[in-house]
């Protein structure tokens, strides 16, 4: 394996070995390079003992070529630590501790977290009971008259997906920002089929 020359401000993070150590960067700075290497080699000097070194990422994407990455390296190295490390996203990690521990959060231990298929499954069948429980006058206003019936359909599936993607983000910062529908209706003044849609998906 070609040694690598790491630069002078690379050196103190690959003499880490615990504590706190904050690393900012701008794009491209090599960042994922570090982190890769620095795994490697922490594993390499069993810095690990018994435990294993978690690392944290926004992207599935990104989770991915983590694990990738530091592999090669090991394997380069003929390491064989497969198990000393673990790529997650912020989102799994919190996932796996709810699983783990239920009851930190209130919950009973055979409550289901819903995947993507389920919560797009749920979200259709919010916005299908709003449309048919008097919203369909209001969905269909937003489109345009066409004389033609392939653009009229293309027109219509475009808006539909559309208003999911438009509901799915909404309810999403809604929740970051912690609004619920009760206080989501008392600061509404107009327009109230999200909300609808959002109180559906509540009950």
């Amino acid at each position: 394996m070609t040694k690598i020359n790491y630069r002078k401000d690379q050196i103190p993070i690959m003499n880490y070995e615990c504590g706190t150590m904050a690393v900012p960067a701008v794009p491209g700075a090599g960042k994922t390079f570090i982190v890769t290497n620095l795994v490697a080699k922490l594993l390499e000097e069993n810095k690990n003992e018994k435990g294993k070194i978690l690392i944290l990422t926004y992207m599935n994407s990104a989770a991915n070529n983590f694990k990738g990455r530091i592999k090669k390296i090991l394997e380069e190295k003929g390491i064989e630590s497969t198990n000393g490390f673990e790529v997650m996203t912020i989102h799994s990690l919190a996932a796996k501790i709810i699983k783990e521990k239920p009851e930190a959060m209130m919950l009973s231990e055979d409550f289901n977290i819903a995947d993507d298929f389920q919560k797009t499954m749920m979200l259709n069948d919010c916005i299908n009971t709003f449309r048919a429980s008097g919203g369909e006058t209001a969905f269909r206003f937003f489109l345009k008259e066409q004389k033609n019936q392939m653009w009229y359909d293309i027109q219509l599936e475009a808006w539909e997906n559309g208003f999911f993607e438009l509901v799915s983000k909404s309810i999403s910062n809604l929740k970051y920002n912690d609004i619920s529908p009760q206080s989501l209706e008392a600061n509404t003044l107009s327009n109230k089929g999200i909300l609808k849609i959002i109180s559906f998906i509540y009950t």
